[in-house]
């Protein structure tokens, strides 16, 4: 768990500060009284839909190693989305300014991990996760963070005004805040997937807030690759399950040098018409 994580810790049913056990094995709010654990270094965060605290399971037992499963493990379909160079520096500069004593939320972190100053949040104990934990009951103080980073996570949240009305309470006044959501994309559940934003629509993300920037995150031509693949997997499937699971497998391995395009595509002036993400960076006014 990130060091820093205690510090800015509250209880996510009430917002009580924790108390944490001199062992490492949990904590207990001051207020409520629940009790949480800490497994592994990660931190459980999550209640039940009753409001009680939510205990990790065992994890279950890896399935045993069949050629059928490694090559499955072998054909995985490429990523769908193709970063430029720009792309994948800007949650970096993003940390990087907010400064060496920042602190920093990533909010449906996955396995992604941006440095010590950031702590890491998910709904499950995935590769460097600190706090296991739900966006609409951050277990975060109020006005305790420098900023905030979502990465392709508000198109999965059941409850979107809810989860922002969270991401502003942790935010301190002129704290900074990383919004990146897709456009044009296929479905993908991650448990779900419930929306999808224009680049007008990005604002809403951060009604209120001073927007710093904002553009195209990933481009048109991986936006293609994504609608294509798909369209060509339906198309030669003959409506049969095992062929469109085929197709699924290899039409983004054919047709994935359209992404590569975005290299230049990014940056055109009409880019945003058939984008497939976009990014923004907005301050949380001091008043």
């Amino acid at each position: 768990m990130n060091p820093l994580y205690p510090a800015i810790a509250a209880c996510p049913a009430c917002h009580g500060r924790l108390e944490w056990d001199a062992g490492g094995a949990g904590c207990r709010c001051t207020v409520c009284a629940r009790v949480y654990a800490i497994v592994d270094g990660v931190a459980w965060m999550r209640l039940d839909a009753a409001g009680a605290p939510l205990w990790p399971a065992a994890p279950p037992s890896p399935p045993p190693a069949s050629a059928r499963r490694r090559l499955l493990a072998a054909t995985t379909p490429p990523d769908f989305a193709y970063k430029t160079g720009r792309s994948q520096r800007r949650i970096p500069l993003f940390v990087e300014q907010l400064g060496p004593d920042a602190t920093i939320l990533n909010l449906g972190s996955g396995r992604t991990t941006f440095g010590a100053r950031v702590v890491n949040l998910d709904i499950g104990p995935f590769r460097a996760v600190d706090v296991v934990a739900v966006g609409e009951r951050l277990p975060v103080q109020a006005a305790s963070l420098d900023g905030v980073i979502t990465q392709g996570v508000l198109e999965h949240v059941p409850d979107l005004p809810a989860t922002l009305a969270e991401i502003d309470r942790v935010l301190r006044p002129g704290g900074l805040v990383y919004h990146e959501a897709p456009f044009i994309q296929g479905f993908h559940a991650s448990p779900n997937d419930f929306r999808r934003f224009t680049a007008v629509g990005m604002a809403e993300l951060a009604p209120g807030y001073e927007v710093l920037e904002q553009g195209v995150a990933v481009g048109p031509g991986s936006a293609l690759m994504w609608v294509a693949s798909e369209y060509l997997a339906l198309l030669c499937s003959g409506r049969n399950e095992r062929l469109l699971k085929v197709g699924r497998r290899a039409f983004p391995w054919l047709l994935s040098p359209l992404k590569l395009t975005d290299a230049w595509l990014e940056g055109h002036p009409q880019a945003d018409l058939i984008a497939s993400a976009f990014y923004m960076v907005a301050r949380k006014r001091v008043s």
